[in-house]
């Protein structure tokens, strides 16, 4: 094996992650600027659009009357995570995923060994 091979690699695995970075932050950014905020707010006249559905008292009565407390805090939990992948909010959930993944990989490319064999321990 060549002597710069590990070092090589492990810089590859550093400008791998500087790439991941820099294009998932990038993509988080024109999403952030092109999408708008998905809240429920007026509509064309300016009046207040009244939720029948998901959301609404009377829904979330008969949720609690047939499923119990639990069932309205499933729904919750839901309705969040569906409202992740949605307007701005996806471009903060594609910046914290790309966060990790680079993170991930600077972390493989720092436990590299520089020299080329396993770590040592036996």
């Amino acid at each position: 094996m060549r002597k710069g091979t590990a070092l090589d690699k492990r810089k590859g695995l550093y400008l791998i992650s500087a790439i991941i970075l820099l294009v998932g932050w990038s993509v988080a950014l024109l999403i952030y600027l092109n999408a708008g905020d998905d809240a429920g707010g007026p509509d064309d006249e300016g009046h207040i659009i009244e939720m029948r559905g998901r959301g609404s008292k009377m829904y979330r009565h008969d949720l609690e009357a047939y499923g119990g407390r639990w069932s309205v805090v499933a729904d919750d939990m839901i309705a969040w995570f569906e409202g992740l992948w949605k307007g701005r909010s996806l471009a903060v959930t594609v910046a914290v995923i790309t966060g990790f993944v680079a993170l991930l990989a600077f972390m493989v490319a720092r436990h590299t060994p520089e020299d080329g064999r396993g770590s040592g321990v036996t």
